[in-house]
């Protein structure tokens, strides 16, 4: 590894060492080159290298890695020491030689060399991804562990090789990394990844290609793959490819996607009026018996928000409102239950709060039931009863539902642990709820059960089939 390094001292050694070293530069091999010299004595050299009489001025004209110090002055080592950046070595008093200097410059930099080196290696193999390095010349440098894995092809097999592209495809082509490095367009990129799902992102030294790429069929799925030039002085030294797996990531979205839509499906088909709102009222969701029952007041009153839709329901829920803003929910039951006098009807209300962990997008779900027609008291006892079998089934697992696909939203796509155990908990509390609402739809007797100071439906006597039922496969799996 070549050093670029600077004299800094009095003319006559200055000149001494630069001459000898000039005159020397032919015959040994040395391991640096000298490109400026600073005199601190105020005399010019003739020397066919450029000279300057501040330090700064050189430093702000030249790249250089070590300063060998011949001036013997306490201020100006001193001033070396506080002002020069950690990356440029100071060599002081050395006597002897230039060749006794050189070799010491050069151990200095041999050491930084290969401490930069064991680093530089231990972090690419520590990276959570599959990751390439390439010289400036599209070679292989880099080939961490997580490549090795991800295609089963050896760092040994590739290093120093440009021709790679056999690791990922079928026919040899170019690596993103390789690509840039010729400053490929945006336009020039869509024409190599021509698939309609990948979306191509340029940044300013680099580009971000996502979707399903066409590797090997051993290796083919969804990627994310990030490639950026590694540029110094407007020079290319190379360039870093890293390879995200995205494939547990897009099962898990589409297996969360398919239970969202069990779980409308279901709240869609219930026979009573079911409201989602947040703590201030806004209306997010309505299941089609709410919108037949309320479809005139939402034309007369044109607005999305219940509290406004309905002013009565506020004074009821008020002082639960109070404690969940103040962050009181803990000492709040989760599920409250009123009569609600409109328009000379009685509905039967019950809300279910849904808070989150920071208590700060509560949801609401709302449950009313016109209780004003009464056909008969069996009737009657059997709404109460299937309506608190309801209420008490339908609390835990939409709360868990709900705050898990919260939390999900906010998980960063290396957490996998996370995400999986989130996963894992509204795959089954949709399969209890879905459970739940075959059980009403297989109804044939009314069978109740006690549940504190009331009666309730007791769902499995009352339901003909409630054994032989299984949770669908998702068909995005």
């Amino acid at each position: 590894m070549n050093s670029y390094f600077a004299l800094i001292g009095p003319g006559k050694k200055v000149a001494s060492m630069a001459k000898n070293f000039l005159k020397n530069k032919e015959k040994e091999k040395h391991p640096g080159h000298l490109i400026a010299v600073t005199i601190t004595d105020g005399h010019s050299l003739s020397l066919n290298i450029p000279q300057y009489f501040s330090w700064q001025e050189m430093l702000a004209h030249h790249h250089i890695n070590v300063i060998i110090n011949l001036d013997h002055d306490p201020a100006l080592k001193q001033e070396l020491r506080q002002n020069l950046s950690p990356e440029i070595d100071i060599v002081e008093n050395i006597p002897g030689q230039l060749l006794h200097t050189l070799f010491l410059v050069k151990s200095v930099h041999k050491q930084k060399a290969e401490g930069q080196k064991t680093f530089l290696n231990h972090l690419v193999q520590t990276l959570p991804f599959a990751t390439i390095i390439f010289d400036p010349h599209g070679r292989v440098v880099y080939w961490n562990k997580h490549c090795e894995q991800l295609t089963e092809v050896k760092a040994e097999n590739v290093l120093g090789k440009k021709e790679v592209g056999f690791a990922f495809y079928y026919d040899q082509r170019p690596l993103v990394g390789q690509l840039i490095l010729e400053n490929l367009d945006h336009d020039s990129l869509r024409q190599l990844f021509s698939e309609q799902d990948i979306r191509i992102e340029p940044f300013p030294d680099g580009v971000q290609i996502s979707g399903f790429m066409p590797f090997r069929s051993r290796i083919q799925g969804y990627y994310q793959v990030t490639a950026i030039r590694i540029i110094e002085r407007k020079k290319i030294l190379g360039s870093i490819q890293l390879i995200h797996d995205l494939n547990s990531l897009n099962l898990l979205k589409n297996q969360l996607r398919n239970q969202q839509e069990i779980l409308q499906n279901i709240l869609l088909k219930l026979p009573f009026p079911l409201i989602h709102t947040n703590l201030k009222g806004d209306i997010f969701f309505t299941n089609k018996a709410a919108q037949d029952t309320f479809l005139s007041l939402f034309k007369k009153k044109k607005t999305k928000n219940l509290f406004r839709l309905v002013p009565e329901i506020l004074a009821h829920v008020s002082d639960y409102l109070a404690d969940f803003e103040i962050g009181g929910h803990l000492a709040t039951e989760l599920s409250q239950n009123f009569i609600l006098e409109l328009d000379s009807d009685q509905w039967d209300v019950t809300c279910i709060f849904i808070p989150d962990e920071q208590n700060q997008n509560t949801a609401i779900i709302w449950i009313l039931r016109n209780i004003t027609m009464e056909e008969t008291q069996n009737r009657l006892n059997a709404a109460l009863a299937m309506s608190g079998a309801i209420s008490h089934e339908l609390a835990q697992p939409l709360t868990a539902i709900v705050n898990s696909a919260q939390l999900l939203a906010n998980t960063g796509a290396k957490n996998i642990e996370r995400i999986k155990r989130h996963q894992k908990i509204i795959t089954a509390e949709s399969e209890r709820i879905f459970k739940i609402y075959r059980k009403l739809q297989n109804l044939t007797q009314f069978k109740v059960q006690k549940y504190l100071d009331t009666q309730i439906l007791d769902l499995e006597e009352s339901s003909a089939k409630h054994s032989d039922f299984t949770f669908p496969e998702s068909s995005d799996s």
